[in-house]
């Protein structure tokens, strides 16, 4: 009797474990030829490209848990795990991310598969399903020239059934295009005023400190309202004065404006210091004088 309930109970085991058929991926599509995007260096936000794929599931696969992996053409020798994007010195850097628990899907690996989490279920059997919770994420901050930063990523699709079977995997091949565009921008000073208290002659004011951001080489323009002259309101003439930019006198100014043009920063910023110099005071009133300088920043497209 002990027996034939051993043999039963063994029977009816096999019997369940047979009937689980792995789930076979009929089909993997990226949505989108091509993913394209812009990438602005100076953004503090993480810029992100969203990645949907189009999976499509055989027969079997009711409640079969779908596992993306992602195999890019270039990945960092560093982490292993960060694409990168561009050709030669000149990368952006960036993951593909699972933007539910912002885990990775590509890491170099030998089995691609072997640092993936499942992504979603099938509902039912023979189903096409969208994956549209994934993103290229790109970390902000990136000083790059101008141009189109390239890549070709090898999505993988495969189905897992609760009882650990692995049926049929697909794949699909997309290229990221990342545009990168000439940016500049200047950030005022902390304070907004130059103050030389009591004026005398060869004074020379504290320096001021701006921010100019670029990813290109870029011109200063710097404007005074009253052509370098320090006025009384409503009062003619004005105590002269010389613009000192990084230390150095600005001598090649004409009119009211003098420019210089200065390299690309190689991180991104480059802060510059600016003060003025009292060159003549002779016959001014008591009073208090002043002027409104202005910094403009244009890109420049030479040298880069």
């Amino acid at each position: 009797m002990m027996r034939t309930l051993a043999a039963t109970l063994l029977l009816a085991s096999m019997g369940l474990s047979g009937a689980h058929a792995a789930c076979d991926i009929e089909s993997l599509t990226v949505r989108g030829a091509r993913l394209n995007a812009d990438y602005d260096p100076f953004s503090s936000n993480i810029s992100e490209l969203p990645i949907t794929l189009a999976v499509r599931g055989g027969e079997e696969c009711l409640g079969a848990q779908i596992e993306i992996a992602a195999e890019p053409q270039s990945i960092a020798d560093t982490d292993g795990e960060t694409l990168q994007i561009g050709i030669g010195r000149e990368r952006l850097r960036a993951r593909i991310v699972d933007v539910r628990n912002r885990s990775l899907l590509a890491r170099s690996s030998a089995d691609p598969f072997g640092f993936v989490q499942p992504i979603t279920r099938f509902l039912r059997d023979d189903q096409l399903i969208d994956v549209s919770q994934l993103a290229l994420n790109v970390a902000p901050g990136q000083s790059l020239p101008p141009g189109e930063y390239a890549t070709r990523v090898t999505f993988r699709a495969r189905a897992r059934t609760d009882d650990g079977a692995v049926g049929r995997s697909a794949s699909a091949e997309t290229d990221i295009t990342l545009r990168v565009r000439p940016v500049v921008r200047v950030a005022p000073p902390g304070r907004s005023e130059i103050n030389l208290g009591e004026l005398s002659p060869g004074e020379v004011s504290a320096p001021t400190r701006f921010t100019a951001y670029a990813n290109v080489s870029y011109n200063l323009l710097i404007r005074s309202q009253n052509g370098w002259l320090l006025q009384r309101t409503g009062a003619p003439g004005g105590v002269a004065y010389q613009l000192i930019l990084d230390r150095t006198r600005a001598q090649d100014r004409s009119g009211d404006a003098f420019s210089r043009t200065f390299p690309r920063p190689t991180d991104v910023r480059r802060r510059h210091d600016l003060q003025v110099e009292i060159t003549d005071l002779e016959d001014q009133p008591a009073g208090e004088y002043s002027d409104w300088v202005t910094v403009e920043i244009t890109p420049q497209f030479f040298g880069d």
